[in-house]
């Protein structure tokens, strides 16, 4: 799963495995073509979706988890976010007009 922050010197996130649940993170700088990791998220997921808001990427969902979280590119850091009124995994996101709207999946 990518999500790409538009606007940023080009960093590229990439926290998926499909064979297990992680909570490690890498960024990608486009300019370089180097991978780097980051500081790890809070919970271990898979199959869960991420959206760029503002300056910052939203994780939210997966496998039998509700829970989302925030990473701050400015300080490399991960914070609690509202969770979901529902568990979600293997759902779609998106940001419209401010709003993260997360569709679908299964829990």
């Amino acid at each position: 799963m990518t999500c790409l922050l538009s606007g940023s010197v080009g960093e590229l996130f990439d926290t998926v495995d499909i064979l297990r649940r992680q909570s490690t993170a890498e960024w990608y700088e486009i300019d370089t073509q180097r991978w780097n990791e980051t500081n790890s998220m809070r919970s271990k997921r898979c199959d869960h979706a991420a959206v760029s808001l503002g300056n910052s990427i939203v994780v939210m969902g997966g496998y039998d988890l509700s829970s989302a979280e925030q990473y701050n590119t400015a300080t490399g850091q991960w914070s609690a976010f509202p969770s979901m009124n529902e568990v979600r995994c293997g759902c779609a996101a998106a940001v419209l007009n401010g709003r993260i709207i997360a569709v679908g999946g299964y829990g």
